[in-house]
């Protein structure tokens, strides 16, 4: 009986599934499913399909190893305010009218169970956030995380295609530099592929390069030798993806950090090394061939959000139903990949799928967690929400979702105030 064990080996299996499940995060691994919902017009959206990824699994798996430990106690209600019972009261009822009024209900229902998945998952990171603190085994998971995906990225870069083996059970996708609506860039004369690790695109790994290694100096009490080539990897491999927005919105992010941590006596150097990289990488920015068929199909396609919030219901579209607006619009593009995308803001697309109801809830949930929150994680919030402004990966991929859930959960969780 798991609730029999001694308290410091429950916190071992704890510790462990939430190591786990930080490693394979940046895995895209699952099982999709292809109802006709997931189907209009007879094409196939990943962003609708529902699936079973295996950081899913480890999820669900962490849940069951709880209600074992506290099945005994399950015949008694937790403690709960009456402010967050009745968050949580109006937050399901909008659920149910947001689905209801939908324009595709059975997607919103999918949309709205996986966003309970990961409210689960916020709240149980919130409640075990002294065990979390008190373990480096997420963060050693973490490092391992940013090792082989940048390995794998750089691997790919200079192959120009996917490399296959193992990385496919990790999630890598196959392709190549002239597989249709894969990302490339122009340097030089040259068109060149933007690796992918086993992310959905450059961009999303960008982001993860970017969190990961902020996350990593943020909870590093020291940096170690190993810590400091986890770093060093993870910034060059940050370059290589050719991210407008990953590398100059991160290394600002990275600079504010490290004016935090001042008192260390490597982050004068880090600093010097940061300005170096910012200066390095700009001109080649600059240099890039921009794909303008990519952008103006983008502003369309915040356009056509806007639209629909301003000709739809109060409550919005239905949550996760956004995919469905350029197949709904005439949009003015060749490149089959950029059909059924949500808007690239983030705030575009929570406006049109669930409104200013929606909205508002969303900023109670956030005044309710206010009173305590990690000021360190600041500017890691900075570049979610300064990259929510030009991508939607943060509410729309696996992995950005469970990034986002990682680090809010961490940013309003502060430790105790300590007794006087």
């Amino acid at each position: 009986m798991l609730q029999k064990l001694p308290t410091p080996l429950i916190s071992q299996v704890r510790n462990l599934f939430f190591a786990l499940l930080v490693l394979l995060l940046p895995s895209q691994l699952g099982l999709h499913f292809w109802p006709i919902w997931s189907m209009p017009l007879g094409q196939r959206i990943d962003y609708l399909s529902p699936t079973l990824y295996l950081t899913d699994i480890v999820i669900l798996l962490g849940l069951f190893v709880e209600i074992l430990i506290y099945r005994s106690r399950l015949n008694r209600l937790p403690k709960i305010s009456f402010k967050l019972l009745a968050l949580v009261v109006a937050m399901v009822l909008f659920a149910v009218f947001n689905s209801y009024y939908s324009i595709s209900p059975a997607v919103s229902v999918y949309k709205w169970l996986k966003l309970t998945e990961f409210v689960i998952l916020f709240f149980w990171i919130k409640k075990n956030y002294q065990m979390i603190k008190s373990s480096n085994y997420w963060l050693i998971g973490l490092a391992i995380a940013l090792f082989y995906e940048s390995v794998l990225a750089w691997w790919q870069f200079l192959a120009q295609s996917s490399i296959g083996g193992i990385w496919y059970w990790l999630g890598e996708r196959t392709f190549n530099s002239n597989t249709l609506g894969i990302a490339v860039a122009q340097i030089m004369e040259g068109l060149h592929l933007r690796p992918y690790g086993t992310f959905p695109h450059p961009n999303t790994l960008a982001g993860f390069l970017v969190v990961g290694t902020l996350v990593l100096l943020i909870e590093s009490k020291l940096l170690t030798r190993l810590t400091r080539l986890v770093l060093i990897l993870s910034f060059s491999t940050l370059l290589i993806t050719l991210s407008r927005t990953g590398i100059i919105l991160g290394t600002f992010s990275f600079g504010v950090l490290l004016l935090f941590k001042l008192r260390q006596k490597s982050t004068v150097l880090f600093l010097i090394l940061l300005a170096i990289f910012l200066l390095t990488s700009l001109p080649i920015l600059s240099s890039l061939g921009t794909e303008q068929e990519s952008f103006r199909v983008r502003q369309q396609l915040n356009t056509i959000a806007i639209d629909n919030w301003e000709n739809g219901r109060v409550i919005g579209s239905g949550l996760g139903t956004s995919p469905l607006y350029s197949l709904n619009n005439s949009l003015k593009t060749t490149n089959y990949s950029l059909y059924g995308q949500p808007p690239h803001n983030i705030y575009l697309l929570l406006l049109s799928e669930i409104g200013f109801p929606g909205l508002i809830l969303i900023g109670l949930f956030v005044f309710l967690a206010r009173r305590r929150v990690q000021k360190k994680y600041l500017p890691v919030i900075f570049f979610f929400l300064a990259t929510g402004l030009f991508d939607h990966y943060w509410l729309t991929v696996q992995q950005g979702q469970l990034l986002l859930v990682l680090i809010l959960a961490l940013f309003f969780t502060a430790p105790p105030d300590k007794p006087h």
